[in-house]
């Protein structure tokens, strides 16, 4: 009774992106015997803490049932990925499988991510009367648009460059904007949206010892 074994790997890049993104990523595994025998399916599952914990593969199994050739050897799979906030998505998309005889499947959802760095001269935030810079990021994921709080530039900031990262639907561009925070009267200057694709974004700090409460920037 010969057993052959299909490894799934998640690929590096989205393994380290796995806190705060994803529940659990699973790979399913369907062969098909013709009607010599019913067909077989299998899944294996990895979820955060298995990847929090350094195991980025898993594996799947099949019989051979008497095929011979290289024919027992190919097989249908998609992997699976359910996003924290987001639901399930798969790769092929929808009911779709992805045909292979490759001892090795790599998993990648279909999703893309962008890095960028944010700089601005911390003198410059004080010169201004700036107590803070809020960062906020903008991306769409499976359809769906959200903003978060990134991070907050403040004037006591060791380091005058921070990075930013966005997992967002292909095509779809993540944005990043910056609230000004005056450090008397309560005064705030909201930037407009910045696209995050160009990588990196130097700030200009408004004037807030006499802007307006409202600074298009």
């Amino acid at each position: 009774f010969e057993l052959r074994e299909v490894r799934f790997v998640v690929d590096g890049d989205w393994a380290a992106r796995f806190p705060g993104l994803v529940n659990w990523v699973s790979a399913q595994l369907h062969k098909d015997y013709g009607e010599e025998h019913p067909s077989v399916d299998g899944q294996g599952q990895l979820s955060a803490s298995d990847v929090a914990a350094g195991t980025l593969e898993g594996s799947v199994q099949y019989p051979r049932l008497g095929m011979t050739g290289d024919t027992w050897l190919s097989y249908r799979y998609r992997g699976n990925w359910s996003l924290l906030r987001h639901g399930t998505i798969s790769q092929p998309a929808g009911e779709g499988w992805a045909e292979s005889a490759a001892p090795i499947i790599t998993l990648r959802p279909p999703l893309e991510f962008t890095d960028a760095e944010l700089e601005v001269d911390r003198a410059a935030m004080t010169n201004q009367g700036i107590r803070v810079g809020v960062v906020e990021v903008r991306n769409r994921v499976l359809g769906s648009t959200g903003t978060r709080r990134a991070t907050v530039l403040r004037v006591t900031d060791a380091e005058p460059a921070v990075s930013l990262e966005a997992v967002h639907d292909p095509g779809a561009a993540p944005e990043v904007r910056v609230t000004w925070i005056a450090e008397r009267g309560g005064k705030s200057a909201t930037t407009d949206w910045m696209d995050m694709t160009v990588g990196y974004l130097w700030l200009e700090p408004p004037d807030m010892k006499e802007a307006p409460s409202e600074v298009e920037s």
